[in-house]
């Protein structure tokens, strides 16, 4: 596999892409990261560029790469051979997204079923990402591939503030929809792994009412949801989302441990939070473990199965990034992972998915052989 990558801090567009993409050569495919308020600009300069190639977009601020940590900052992928793929666009992603069933299993025809993963990008804050997620599982889960992809990111003001983030495919800009290619490794595996930082630190709770449409637990174990949290914590419902951000909650499912984060408190005593959590549910506080030990030992885990990766591409919850930088560890957290893998890159999201999955406050990576 020949993945080539650039990345530019100028603040001019035109002089940015041109310095991005100068060492490509032969792209098949382009996935490319811009700032919410340059990307549309860098979308169609991109396809004024590439016209022949297949070109995906999704808004970033934070990137990752060899080079370390950048913000607001402009970086594309180029993979220039060792792969097949077959890629498109679902819209209608909060009211029907399954009527694209179709198109995604055109594509996924294009490819071989073994040593494939399904990438995606999903646009941010239109709680839409299960949706999403359950359309690629009726498609790709009789073939047992993995769906790997991030909500698109943006900076911590403009998350906080709930502005529009967008996704591209072939210059044509969406800000409700979601972004899939299916990337078949012709030479090696792809390997995905998952980390999660935080540790159960109370007792379990039953989630008895939920509107999970809205993403909203109303009730654990028959009472009101914030009155439980809060006594458990302990604080006062007032300081109920102060602590629910540095305490977010996990959330037992059949095939693992899961973290949600706050979307806010609401008056009735209700908590909604930034991914689905189901009725019967299981879920716990967490606190953050030994971060850095944690790091270390994915790292391991990942040169034991695959001992030297053409190319490992990361996800890293927005949320972890904020955290990260408060406790002064994000340049450390990513130095060592640019010196651990000779070709690597990633960036902030606003929610993780793997699989049939959506989770917050976690970290993705894909490691191609």
């Amino acid at each position: 596999m020949k993945i080539l990558t650039g990345l530019s801090s100028a603040s001019n567009i035109d002089s940015a892409v041109t310095q991005v993409i100068e060492n490509f050569k032969t792209p098949e495919l382009i996935i490319f990261f811009a700032p919410v308020k340059k990307f549309q600009a860098v979308a169609e300069k991109f396809k004024d560029l590439f016209s022949d190639t297949t070109v995906l977009g999704t808004t970033s601020h934070y990137m990752f790469s060899n080079n370390g940590i950048s913000e607001n900052t402009i970086y594309a992928i180029s993979f220039e051979e060792g792969i097949q793929f077959g890629s498109g666009v679902i819209e209608e992603i909060k009211r029907y997204p399954l009527k694209y069933a179709p198109v995604v299993q055109d594509q996924l025809n294009k490819v071989p079923k073994e040593n494939t993963i399904c990438m995606e990008f999903t646009t941010a804050l239109s709680m839409s990402e299960e949706l999403v997620l359950a359309l690629y599982d009726t498609v790709y889960a009789p073939y047992s591939i993995p769906v790997f992809g991030g909500s698109s990111g943006m900076s911590e003001t403009e998350f906080e503030n709930k502005e529009t983030s967008f996704v591209s495919y072939n210059g044509k800009v969406y800000s409700e929809a979601s972004i899939f290619v299916f990337i078949h490794n012709e030479k090696g595996k792809i390997e995905i792994f998952k980390q999660n930082i935080y540790k159960k630190s109370s007792d379990f709770f039953r989630v008895t009412d939920v509107d999970v449409k809205n993403r909203i637990v109303k009730e654990l174990d028959g009472k009101p949801a914030a009155e439980i949290l809060a006594a458990e914590i302990p604080c006062v419902k007032e300081e109920l989302p102060y602590y629910l951000q540095i305490y977010p909650v996990g959330r037992v499912m059949a095939n693992g441990f899961y973290i949600s984060d706050l979307n806010k408190v609401l008056p009735d005593g209700s908590v909604s939070w930034n991914s689905r959590i189901y009725n019967e549910t299981r879920i716990c506080l967490v606190e953050p473990d030994d971060y850095k030990k944690i790091t270390n030992e994915t790292i391991k885990k990942v040169h034991e199965k695959i001992k030297d990766p053409s190319f490992v591409f990361m996800i890293n919850c927005l949320a972890l990034t904020v955290y990260y930088k408060k406790t002064n560890y994000l340049n450390e957290f990513s130095d060592l992972m640019g010196k651990s893998f000779k070709h690597f890159a990633g960036f902030s999201s606003t929610g993780e998915q793997l699989n049939d999955m959506h989770l917050n406050q976690t970290m993705i990576m894909a490691v191609f052989e």
